[in-house]
């Protein structure tokens, strides 16, 4: 379906992004009202909304992703097409990054760990390291 007015290529870029965003944020606040325990271990929500609440925000949420699309189709926009195993190798390598840079020789900077607490961190993350690395392994096709 074309587009009653031709937008421009940045300006369809843009929008493009926006309704992708958009989807994206709509998800997680599905997922989020829709999950029986939000919990994680990193992680605790405080879970405010009565049933009530909760399913008079998630029809909202369906009539804000019904007008998303509405707009992403009107205005002819272009989805963004991702390659699944370049997103699993991105992640992995950004998760590396993170646990080489929480070892005790590299949080230097936040103070001398008292006793043996670097041996037992290191343990912990090393342990992380080695496991994502058997992930970005497997990442490689």
């Amino acid at each position: 379906m074309k587009a009653a007015v031709e937008l421009p290529p940045n300006h369809r870029r843009v929008l493009s992004v926006t309704a992708a965003r958009v989807e994206k944020e709509l998800n997680e606040m599905e997922r989020l009202l829709r999950s029986g325990n939000p919990n994680r271990v990193t992680t605790t929500v405080r879970v405010a909304y009565s049933a009530e609440q909760r399913q008079k925000l998630l029809e909202m949420i369906h009539r804000m992703r019904q007008a998303n699309e509405e707009m992403f189709v009107a205005l002819d926009l272009e989805a963004g097409h991702f390659y699944e195993e370049r997103i699993i190798r991105a992640k992995a390598a950004h998760l590396w990054t993170v646990l080489v840079d929480s070892l005790s020789t590299k949080t230097r900077g936040y103070g001398e760990l008292p006793g043996d607490a670097a041996q037992h961190v290191d343990r912990h993350v090393e342990k992380l390291l080695a496991i994502v690395s058997s992930l970005l392994q497997l990442c490689t096709p």
